[in-house]
């Protein structure tokens, strides 16, 4: 994603195309790509890195892929937040850096996806 001050651009800013298909539907943060090329929608959210947690990429299955079911409890998630320093309402952004955490809460489809989880970065797993 792009970066821009204190928020992460939408995928549209690098050239990243997700087509939506009958097998996954892709999200550009919140909004889902009805673009048949894949382009996220001009209107897609900049994801703001001072409200926290925030979802910058999802994939949805939209059919079982063996073992794992499909809908949004079987998502594979791309979330970022803010790095902070400091604690409470002490705490101040570091520059605008972001933490990326990737999530998926089905084991059945995480174990097609082993090494997913490894986008995370250092900071989130601590």
């Amino acid at each position: 994603m792009s970066e821009k001050g204190d928020k992460l651009g939408n995928w549209n800013a690098i050239g990243y195309k997700m087509p939506s298909s009958a097998t996954f539907h892709y999200y550009d943060g919140s909004t889902e790509i009805t673009d048949k090329t894949g382009k996220s929608s001009e209107a897609a959210s900049d994801v703001d890195l001072a409200t926290g947690i925030s979802p910058a990429w999802k994939a949805v299955p939209q059919t079982a892929l063996n073992d794992c079911p499909t809908g949004t409890n079987s998502a594979w998630i791309i979330n970022v937040t803010a790095s902070t320093s400091g604690e409470g309402d002490a705490a101040k952004t570091e520059g605008g850096a972001a933490i990326y955490e990737a999530t998926n809460g089905n084991a059945d489809c995480l174990a097609l996806t082993p090494s997913f989880t490894k986008l995370t970065t250092k900071a989130a797993k601590e």
